[in-house]
């Protein structure tokens, strides 16, 4: 659901205690929902802890229970100036029956902070409630941390991003309401060289059951099962692929040790 969706864009000026009153009675309804449709759900609203009032996002799962929750971090002045806490600057991730998951909220998109934390705790889909749509900078996210980014804002535009930033699906102004389509999390983001020296191997021994697919301006490559009997993580042991982020690592660390001489 979009952010703070439960207290928006409606005819009444709720006071932060209100927001609260009402958050509250929203996450008992989306909880009977998730209950009753066996969902996770990504609700998000106002939440108070020891007297101090965040905009939250609260995950909850199949049964209806409360897995967790993300504070804000990057909080407008205008929530400042209403009271509103800023969140811990380390963002969790949760584990669910499907991956690992994170939540960033509207504004902290022009932040990367809290993304690239995410990604440091191996976070594989993250989710945006947000007022706006972010536009290519949702894509960039997505494929700047290689994971999965799916937005849900209150203006016409939200997305499901693969961890290319290629939209798997969208909404807009002639195409309102809501999305769904199926993301493969069993990809692996590889820079090209050395490693496209390996591919003809891989198509040789697994055939159309691993899918290659090449950027050829980028030079990247994505390397995804298409068999839930291969796991992509095998391949890459067995072929001696690094990843996009540990071959830029290994090569940051070999920058560091020439430095020194």
């Amino acid at each position: 659901l979009p952010e703070v969706f439960a207290t928006s864009n409606i005819n009444k000026n709720y006071s932060l205690d209100e927001k609260v009153q009402v958050s509250l009675n929203a996450i008992e309804k989306i909880s009977a929902y998730s209950r009753t449709n066996k969902c996770y759900t990504v609700c998000p609203v106002y939440t108070s802890e020891n007297g101090e009032v965040f905009n939250s996002a609260v995950i909850i799962d199949r049964q209806g229970e409360k897995l967790g929750e993300y504070h804000k971090i990057h909080l407008t002045e205008g929530e400042i100036s209403m009271g509103l806490t800023p969140g811990n600057l380390t963002p969790p991730v949760f584990e669910t029956d499907f991956g690992t998951i994170g939540v960033q909220i509207c504004f902290d998109l022009l932040w990367d902070d809290g993304w690239k934390k995410l990604r440091d705790q191996a976070a594989e889909i993250v989710f945006l409630p947000s007022a706006f749509p972010g536009g290519q900078m949702v894509n960039a996210k997505a494929w700047q941390h290689k994971y999965a980014v799916v937005s849900s804002t209150r203006k016409h535009t939200s997305k499901i991003c693969d961890i290319t930033g290629a939209e798997v699906d969208i909404t807009g102004i002639w195409s309102p309401g809501l999305i769904c389509a199926p993301v493969n999390l069993e990809k692996a983001f590889l820079h090209l060289w050395p490693y496209v020296r390996r591919f003809p191997e891989i198509h040789k021994k697994y055939g159309r059951e691993v899918k290659i697919t090449i950027y050829h301006e980028e030079e990247w490559a994505i390397i995804e099962s298409l068999s839930p009997q291969i796991k992509v993580k095998d391949i890459l042991k067995e072929f001696e692929l690094r990843t996009h982020e540990e071959h830029v690592q290994d090569a940051t660390i070999a920058q560091q040790k020439a430095r020194i001489k």
